[in-house]
């Protein structure tokens, strides 16, 4: 677990190319490794534009119609059993076991004083991938260790949602994944990897 210590980063470019570059990344506090994170970054070509024909699930994800309102200060929108129309910021509105979804325009920055990047808003909205795929309504009796996320584009927006994908757990064990999206479609997915914690389950 981490603290309120200070934390140094330590970085290491693995490998590096025309168009790819493995980066590894290492936080930690008092000499102590607490993060370990690590990231595939792929260079975009405007002439190189494959058009398969691949299967492909249709994007059916509509945002709140309140998005624009608030601005900045609007609070992470839930939907979960009549979506489109069930959005709202109350919790208690979705406590049952449908498909659930989260928007939110509002990100804490990682550097105090400066504006999350979009890749920084997008990743923390990764986090947010277990609550979504393992929350039953009542709680989320599972706890993640490992969050994945794979971006065919960088969010165009700062309104960004996410939507599950579904759980599926055996043994106390769970995996789950979810659709990340900006306020033009679809982003990439995102995945997570829990173990059963049900002596200290987060109830909403």
């Amino acid at each position: 677990m981490t603290t309120f210590d200070s934390i140094s980063a330590r970085a290491k470019l693995v490998r590096s190319s025309t168009r790819v570059a493995l980066v590894h990344l290492e936080l930690a506090q008092s000499d102590q490794v607490v993060v370990r994170a690590s990231g595939l970054f792929i260079r975009p070509r405007d002439d190189d534009r494959a058009a398969g024909r691949a299967w492909t699930p249709a994007a059916e994800f509509s945002r709140p119609d309140a998005v624009d309102s608030d601005g900045d200060t609007m609070p992470p929108m839930l939907s979960s059993a009549d979506h489109p129309h069930d959005w709202s910021a109350d919790f208690a509105d979705h406590r049952n076991n449908a498909r659930k979804r989260m928007w939110t325009r509002t990100m804490v920055p990682t550097v105090r004083g400066e504006k999350a990047t979009p890749f920084i808003r997008v990743a923390t909205l990764a986090e947010a991938t277990s609550f979504i795929a393992n929350w039953d309504g009542d709680s989320v009796p599972f706890i993640n260790v490992d969050v994945t996320m794979n971006l065919f584009r960088m969010p165009e927006s700062d309104g960004l949602g996410l939507e599950s994908n579904g759980q599926h757990a055996a043994d106390g064990i769970a995996i789950g994944s979810a659709n990340l999206y900006d306020e033009y479609g679809t982003l990439g997915v995102s995945s997570v990897t829990a173990v059963a914690n049900t002596q200290q389950q987060v109830h909403f």
